[in-house]
């Protein structure tokens, strides 16, 4: 090729500087001259040529094939030359005056005002006609003003013959058919040889000049550069070229729509071969969100669909087998994306939020924006870049990466915004060895399929859904949040706005991330709208930190006040520490469940411990704000509520047709108890509440301990232990570890209740089944104790049920101002107009006696009947074994006979010595439960009845109510059968 290489030199520069003159054959012209054939009356915009060069006169003779485009409109060309078994490609832009010439991986640019030699062609007469390549002599002919010198035979086609002399002496002679031909674009006299004839160097002996001649036989002369053809105009993919220039240098790279969903299918290939196989992608800039889905079906490494969510804003990655649901977390590397074995496909996409695709202004445009990707008309951009991870470790360095943006001027139907926009088609990327920059190692490519941009304001929840990562109850709660408003008035219209507005709220209130809030449902009722969310707790804070060997702190470093059993929970303190940046910690659950944090990796002085402890190292640097738990969360809405600031308002028409906005307050917020088996969630939803996560309570609220192979066991142990009534319960997950405890604890919990333990939960009894509640009432009479600050009305039960200066009966909680008031007096026992119904943040609740028995189905007692009641209900039934003071009412029979409804009192206990209990279709017994441990007489005796009302009485009040009549009658008569 070097031969080839000077053949051309000389050829240049024998034509543009060689004073000779040559001699040239050709038959006698005729009287009536033909006019020379100018090919720019058909050729408009562009031309493609086959052209067969010779030089028989070198020695050895040279012959090289051309193939050449030219765009007239653009201003650019490329010649491709074959000879010597190698390719060399020379492409020029007048857009941004360069020239570049390729051979193999290898590129060198060249400013045209100084134009590098092109093998001879090399003509500028003027702009437009600014051309390289052989055709430039077809340019040449307008101002060399050719003389028509006869006739001649080209390949047995009758041609005619013109020559032209240079000023500096060479001669050019053209050969054009004589008969216009029909090429598919119309007829013309295509060009068939152009001969140039002058003294030339001998490429091999540079003192050798001699008269030689070079031929350029046209085997294809096609006025019009066919689509196909067009990406062959630009430079080929994977180039470095030293000092490239954008062709538009005012041409703005294109930027990414801010929120965006696409399809993509991956192409990997080296020396080995190549594989092809399917993903997706959803990434939210607003909220630093990347969701990545990988085919596990197309890839031989992936035996599972896979799931990667980035979360950029806790920087934390959730790796999920979207077949299992099995989940991964782990800190996000600066700079990592993607999880494709022996590819940097993911790298390549992303650098980090702020540099998606690597957008930066490395970048050169170098596509004319008239090829076709796909079929689509698309603009390329291209950079050589050093910072893309090696898979094996490092960067590579040197990778050039090419994108395919969609012409500006196409209109995408269906973008968010519904205009003009560049979306990115593909990108090529073109991997070099790292130990030789001219050898490519691997190329791979990304076809986007589907790219749809989203509006900047969308919140989509659902596609970074992450709670398979959170499915113990401990991490994960259930919030449902009481808004005051008319449900038809702009919300019933605007509920997708409504979730996102409270999402946002928690986030923007609390730090919180988008991707702990995965769902939001929505509810009514006439006056309140409910809103229950999912709220999952953080990823471990201890993904960012390493294990290192265990090491004793000493006295320099700071020992945390509270108990702390979880590595977990200390490295959130060392996260979250301000006094001093914590570089490490320290976790000794062997020396009192201790947590040392420290300003340094190995802290020196006196040891504190009498052994060594786990200590872990601070490894991620780029650390993300603490993300706060749930409880906190918690707190922060409560705290909203209170101050009434948790509001939002939505438009919308009313009957007369005038426009208004419908405002909802939260007024209220209960923690739900939900987990995925439906027959578990009716069985405990009522009963319990979660207290905290990450915790167990102190041993010494503790009162009895098994090992229990689930949470579900453990809970129901709690529901129907009978030794003493379990109010709250802990479950370890590690080892299964079950304490019940009859103790009654409230949210929040205090550090002097609770060992933290993020394996551990807390579950309380919910205090609020042993009452009924009336949304808007109170009673409106004095309250015999009030207490404020109150942000669950648990609490408010809790103190109802505890307090000895009197009876409580009832309590009114109020939520705007976190007040509970206490009474003495139940809603049905209260005088006309002792109960307002028109409180809108308060709700009254009044005791149930029903809570005091346990239900036995189709049962009764034989025998031992002691009262009898006709036409009672259920809920009168058992006040009236509670409060009958002529018996030691133990139970009662309830049954639905001919002549109606009908109560038994009976002292008989149904788990007694000796009791007979027979079966039948129209009885259930309801037996009294007492708890203690206690001999059952003792227990009877001493016990204080508890005191309510059923919930069916509760339902006729509120029957009463909506009638507008505050009267609650009931018919009953006693026939007392005592046995004689």
């Amino acid at each position: 090729m070097a031969h080839l290489r000077c053949v051309l030199l000389c050829t240049l520069i024998s034509l543009l500087k060689a004073n000779c003159t040559a001699e040239v054959n050709y038959l006698t012209a005729a009287s009536d001259e033909p006019q020379f054939p100018d090919v720019w009356t058909v050729v408009e915009h562009s031309y493609h040529a086959k052209i067969l060069m010779s030089l028989p006169q070198g020695v050895p003779p040279v012959t090289a094939t051309i193939d050449e485009l030219y765009d007239r409109s653009l201003g650019s060309g490329r010649v491709l030359v074959t000879g010597g078994g190698m390719d060399n490609f020379y492409h020029y832009y007048e857009s941004s005056q360069q020239m570049f010439i390729i051979t193999n991986h290898s590129c060198q640019s060249y400013p045209l005002k100084e134009p590098q030699p092109l093998y001879g062609w090399n003509y500028q007469f003027e702009p437009d006609n600014f051309l390289f390549g052989p055709s430039a002599l077809l340019s040449a002919a307008k101002i060399l003003d050719p003389t028509y010198v006869g006739s001649d035979t080209i390949r047995d086609i009758a041609s005619d013959v013109w020559t032209a002399n240079t000023i500096d002496g060479y001669t050019i002679s053209y050969y054009f058919a004589v008969q216009q031909w029909s090429i598919g674009h119309g007829g013309m006299r295509i060009p068939l040889l152009i001969k140039v004839d002058g003294m030339e160097t001998n490429p091999w002996d540079i003192l050798d000049h001699k008269n030689m001649s070079i031929f350029y036989d046209y085997m294809d002369f096609v006025p019009d550069v066919s689509p196909e053809h067009y990406r062959d105009l630009e430079l080929p993919k994977g180039l470095e070229c030293s000092s490239r220039k954008s062709l538009d240098e005012g041409k703005q790279l294109p930027d990414l729509p801010l929120g965006f969903r696409t399809h993509m299918e991956i192409i990997l290939g080296d020396k080995s071969g190549q594989i092809v196989y399917r993903g997706w992608m959803y990434y939210d800039t607003t909220r630093q969100l990347l969701r990545f889905d990988l085919k596990g079906d197309d890839v031989e490494e992936l035996e599972y669909d896979m799931k990667l969510i980035f979360a950029y804003d806790s920087g934390i990655l959730y790796a999920i087998n979207s077949y299992t649901g099995d989940c991964k977390m782990s800190p996000i590397k600066p700079g990592y994306f993607g999880s494709l074995e022996g590819s940097v496909v993911g790298n390549i996409l992303m650098a980090d939020p702020d540099h998606f695709f690597h957008l930066d202004d490395t970048w050169s445009q170098n596509g004319s924006g008239s090829s076709w990707t796909r079929g689509v008309l698309t603009e390329r951009w291209t950079s050589t870049r050093n910072d893309i991870p090696n898979p094996e470790g490092g960067n590579y360095p040197k990778v050039v990466l090419d994108y395919h943006f969609i012409r500006s001027d196409v209109l995408i139907i269906g973008h968010a915004d519904d205009v003009s926009v560049q979306h990115p088609v593909r990108v090529d990327v073109t991997i070099y060895d790292p130990d030789d920059a001219r050898v490519v190692v691997a190329e791979e490519a990304v076809n986007f399929l589907g790219f749809s941009s989203l509006a900047s304001d969308s919140f989509a929840m659902g596609e970074f859904d992450v709670r398979e990562c959170f499915m113990l109850p401990q991490q994960r709660s259930w919030l449902k949040i009481t808004f005051e408003g008319i449900w038809e008035r702009g919300l019933d219209t605007h509920v997708r706005d409504f979730e996102e507005d409270l999402a946002r709220a928690i986030i923007n209130g609390t730090g919180t991330s988008i991707i702990r809030i995965p769902e939001i449902q929505v509810d009514h009722d006439d006056n309140f709208v409910f809103a229950v969310l999912l709220l999952l707790q953080p990823a471990p804070y201890s993904l960012q930190f390493t294990p290192y060997p265990d090491k004793q702190p000493t006295d320099q470093d700071h020992l945390v006040e509270e108990l702390i059993n979880d590595a977990d929970l200390c490295a959130r303190y060392c996260l979250s520490y301000t006094t001093f940046h914590c570089s490490s910690f320290y976790q000794c659950p062997v020396q009192g469940k201790q947590c040392f944090l420290s300003s340094i990796i190995n802290s020196t002085g006196t040891a504190a411990t009498d052994v060594p402890c786990p200590h872990f190292v601070q490894t991620v640097s780029d650390t993300h704000a603490v993300q706060p738990f749930n409880e906190e969360v918690e707190m922060w809405i409560n705290e909203e509520i209170v101050k009434q600031t948790l509001v939002f308002q939505y438009p919308y028409t009313d009957a007369d047709g005038q426009e208004n906005y419908g405002v909802y307050t939260a007024v209220q917020m209960t923690r739900e108890m939900f987990v995925d088996d439906p027959v578990f969630v009716d069985l405990i939803r009522e009963d319990f509440v979660p207290l905290i996560g990450g915790a167990r309570l102190k041993d010494e609220y503790n009162n009895v301990t098994f090992k229990k192979d689930t949470y579900i066991s453990c809970l129901l142990t709690c529901k129907y232990y009978e030794a003493f009534e379990c109010n709250t319960f802990s479950f370890c997950y590690d080892d299964g570890t079950c304490y019940l405890s009859s103790q009654v604890f409230v949210r929040p919990m205090t550090p002097q209740e609770v060992v933290l333990d993020g394996d551990c939960i807390v579950i309380g009894r919910q205090l609020l089944d042993e009452y009924t509640e009336i949304k808007g009432a109170v009673l409106n009479i004095d309250a015999n104790m009030q207490f404020s600050g109150i942000l669950d009305p648990n609490y408010c039960a809790y103190d109802c049920d505890v307090v000895t200066d009197f009876v409580c009966r009832s309590f009114d909680y109020c939520s705007d101002t976190g007040t509970c008031y206490l009474h003495d007096t139940h809603v049905l026992d209260a005088g006309d107009g002792d109960l307002q119904t028109n409180a809108t943040h308060c709700t009254h609740y009044s005791s149930s006696y029903l809570t005091d028995f346990k239900k036995h189905e189709n049962v009764r007692i034989s025998g031992t009947r002691d009262v009898y009641l006709l036409y009672v209900t259920l809920d009168q039934c058992a006040k009236e074994c509670v409060e009958d003071a002529d018996i030691v009412c133990n139970g009662f029979d309830f049954c639905q006979e001919d002549g109606g409804q009908s109560c038994y009192l009976t002292e008989a206990h149904y788990s007694g010595q000796g009791v007979q209990v027979s079966d039948t279709l129209v009885c259930d017994h309801y037996e009294r439960v007492y708890y203690d441990g206690q001999d059952l007489n003792t227990v009877v005796n001493q016990q204080e009845p508890k005191k309510g009302y059923g919930p069916g009485d509760m339902a006729g009040l509120a029957v009463g109510m909506l009638i507008s009549s505050f009267a609650l009658t009931f018919v009953a008569f006693y026939f007392y059968n005592k046995p004689h």
